[in-house]
């Protein structure tokens, strides 16, 4: 037997033994008493352990509704703070609605009475510089006499005596023999009218063209209304509720104005042709009518005073428009 066998034989002889034992003690039940023992110790430990962690869970399950609890009667509070709040708002806001709403009819309010009281202003303005020129006009005619007008020394009381410091010549009066004539000046036509010869001429064994052109102007004066118009886009202001626009110029308050012109015109017609201020609508309309090209203005005496009138086109070519009284 070589080593090998005999270690192989060794080692197997002390496994059966081993067994044996093994199997004696199976059969005696000190192993199972044993295994048993250490079976409940293990099942004991493991016990122990599950009523601790059980424990901890119940602990943490009351923590975890506990804490819920105040969470929600935290929440509780948060809401009903909440809605106070809300509630507070909206009095606010009704409050500041009620205040924007009297203050729009505050603003209206005080809006009519600014146009009413610039209405006015411009009202005693225009009354205010008629004053001043019928002041004006007044003190021209007081100021007037025999040495400034063409009014006659003799209706001047107090006059003192214009002497005649002249020389005595033997001429008589008017233009001297030889003195240049002079005539008016013409002008550039702005129409021709052409006149038919009459019927004598047409007689050639007594009338013979000379061939010049016999010229005479009539010149007239034609008023013509020149309306400018002033035009800008209009916003609405969601801030303020309303419609504005950019400002107009100064005297444009109206949707129609006089503009200084013809303000002027009237003063003049009032002032100088005893035009009355009632009649201010017939001028206007008679100033839409010539600007139409149906005419133009003129005035016809009347029981000593001017009275505008409209006259044709045929007449107004003939130079008959605008003679004022003196």
């Amino acid at each position: 037997m070589n080593d090998r066998e005999y270690f192989l034989t060794t080692s197997l002889s002390y496994q059966l033994q081993a067994a044996r034992r093994e199997l004696a003690s199976f059969r005696s039940e000190e192993a199972y008493q044993k295994l048993r023992a250490d079976y409940e110790g293990i099942i004991r430990e493991k016990d122990i352990a599950i009523k601790k962690l059980q424990k901890e869970r119940d602990g943490f399950s009351f923590s975890r509704k506990k804490i819920t609890k105040q969470w929600m009667d935290v929440l509780e509070d948060v809401r009903k703070e909440y809605e106070k709040e809300i509630e507070r708002l909206k009095k606010a806001i009704a409050e500041l609605l009620d205040i924007v709403a009297s203050l729009k009819n505050r603003n209206c309010e005080l809006d009519e009475k600014r146009k009413k009281a610039l209405s006015d202003y411009y009202e005693a303005a225009v009354k205010l510089e008629e004053a001043q020129g019928l002041i004006v006009k007044l003190t021209a005619q007081v100021n007037h006499d025999y040495e400034n007008s063409s009014m006659p020394s003799s209706k001047c009381i107090g006059r003192k005596k214009i002497v005649n410091n002249r020389e005595k010549t033997g001429r008589r009066p008017g233009a001297q023999a030889g003195h240049p004539h002079h005539p008016r000046k013409p002008m550039e036509p702005d129409r021709v009218v052409e006149i038919a010869a009459e019927e004598k001429f047409k007689d050639s064994s007594r009338y013979v063209p000379t061939g010049n052109i016999i010229s005479r102007q009539a010149i007239g004066i034609s008023i013509v209304p020149v309306v400018t118009e002033y035009r800008t886009a209009e916003f609405y202001d969601k801030k303020k509720g309303r419609n504005v626009h950019s400002a107009f110029p100064c005297g444009v308050m109206d949707d129609v104005n006089h503009d200084a012109s013809m303000k002027a015109v009237l003063f003049l017609l009032n002032s100088r042709c005893n035009v009355s201020k009632e009649q201010k609508e017939f001028l206007e309309k008679t100033a839409q009518s010539v600007r139409d090209g149906r005419g133009a203005l003129a005035f016809r005496r009347d029981d000593k005073r001017a009275v505008p009138r409209v006259l044709s086109e045929g007449q107004a070519g003939t130079g008959q428009a605008v003679r004022g009284a003196p």
